[in-house]
């Protein structure tokens, strides 16, 4: 696997013709790869779920390394192929039949969760990303790549080497390897003023106006005070549809009452994200971190694809994919961890800097009454012009202090840049603030 850093480095230079064709030309490596694996993957959603009658190749595959007494070998093909392709057979009445000299007259069983729906969308997302650079008059190559899946189902045991380079080509893509991404992801949403900050060469107007026009940049967030000149050094530029949404789901300790929060970044433009007949009208976070949704939710329309239509959103949209999988292959195949890989490098970078997290912006311990909460998150922000009223994330939402709004933005613009979180602002209407914001941290410090 590739190594893990952080940063950019200060050779990089921002025009689309230096960076951009060698990393389209990784998306479509990788986008070979995959679609090889979903060959596969769709070969077996279409056979019989009768063992018996399934081709010798998906037997191989469903019975390697089943050992007595029916355990599976953590490092064997059937494994994998219950990790990455939900397909599977249960191991223990395996051993039975064969103890027996009998035909395994058995179920497949099929998952559509955790890694399968996570490939499917990674597929969609990486296509969407070729179709944009053609646009820009980049049109790389599709490459052929090795084994196929034809080649897979007549030698099933070159299945651990097809997906093996699909990993190494993903990684190639992540944050902190690839440095345009890293640079994409870092600048997703921040204040023009540490943009300034983390990328001097963007202090020049043509040159930020340049990646802007190509990466799908907009204005997100613009404070209400009266400062002209400050008022736009802490205006949020970021892509309008990289969405990165979070439900909670509030219930009275006494029960009856129920409070569903559910904000898009920064009033998203292209993202519909609350219907209150089907609660869910799209589905973003699912196939990111959340299981929540897939336990609860049928969320099978892929929205965040099809709402993919700027080049900055989409690229982030395929790193939390790919961090993703790395996440669950790490889980469920004891793989590296690429995106925690690149969380401590950012750890480091944090420490080596002397910064320092504000209490006000830690994850907080969110009441449990349920299990509809994704991932970690701070309290809540209520912005009124200059001032943020901090607030308990419970039923109560006590008042617990206040910031001035551009000591807020300066406080998370760092943590935001690294990764560590992300900035939701939903804007309120016929209530006594104009915003509400919440930190959505993607890993705890």
């Amino acid at each position: 696997m590739s190594k893990v850093r952080f940063g950019v480095p200060k050779s990089l230079h921002f025009t689309k013709l230096d960076l951009l064709p060698d990393l389209m030309n990784n998306i479509a490596r990788t986008t070979a790869y995959l679609n090889e694996l979903l060959e596969i993957k769709r070969a077996i959603n279409e056979i019989p779920k009768k063992f018996l009658e399934v081709p010798p190749w998906l037997k191989f595959m469903l019975t390697h390394g089943i050992q007595p007494p029916g355990q599976r070998d953590k490092n064997s093909i059937s494994n994998l192929v219950e990790a990455i392709f939900g397909a599977s057979i249960d191991p223990e009445e395996y051993y039975v039949y064969a103890r027996q000299n009998l035909p395994p007259s058995m179920e497949i069983n099929i998952i559509s969760s955790g890694i399968p729906v996570r490939l499917e969308v990674l597929y969609g997302l990486l296509k969407v990303a070729l179709n944009i650079s053609e646009k820009l008059g980049i049109k790389p190559p599709f490459p052929k790549v090795s084994p196929t899946a034809d080649e897979v189902f007549s030698e099933p045991d070159k299945l651990p080497e097809l997906f093996e380079k699909f990993l190494n080509s993903c990684s190639n893509l992540s944050v902190g390897v690839n440095d345009l991404m890293t640079f994409v992801f870092g600048i997703r949403k921040l204040t023009k003023r540490y943009i300034k900050h983390a990328y001097p060469e963007l202090a020049n107007r043509k040159t930020l106006n340049e990646v802007t026009e190509i990466l799908g940049l907009e204005k997100l967030f613009e404070p209400d005070i009266a400062d002209k000149e400050k008022r736009d050094e802490y205006t949020i530029i970021g892509y309008p549809d990289y969405v990165f949404d979070i439900a909670i789901n509030v219930r009275h300790m006494y029960g009856g009452v129920v409070e569903f929060y559910v904000a898009g970044i920064a009033e998203p433009k292209l993202c519909n994200s609350f219907d209150s007949d089907n609660f869910y009208s799209r589905c973003e976070r699912c196939p990111v971190f959340s299981k929540f949704i897939e336990k609860h939710y049928s969320c099978q329309g892929y929205f965040c694809v099809k709402q993919a239509q700027t080049l900055g959103g989409t690229l982030c949209k395929i790193n939390d994919m790919i961090w993703s999988i790395f996440k669950l292959t790490s889980e469920e195949l004891g793989i590296p961890d690429i995106g925690k890989m690149y969380m401590e490098e950012s750890k480091k970078e944090l420490m080596d800097k002397g910064l320092s997290i504000p209490s006000w912006a830690k994850p907080k311990k969110v009441p449990k009454w349920s299990d509809m909460y994704p991932c970690s998150i701070s309290d809540e922000f209520r912005i009124k012009e200059g001032i943020v009223t901090i607030h308990s994330l419970d039923f109560y939402r006590r008042k617990k202090g206040l910031l001035g709004i551009l000591e807020f933005l300066e406080n998370i613009m760092p943590l935001i840049y690294l990764g560590f979180c992300e900035l939701i602002i939903k804007k309120e209407e016929h209530r006594a603030y104009d915003h509400v914001a919440y930190l959505v941290w993607r890993w705890a410090i």
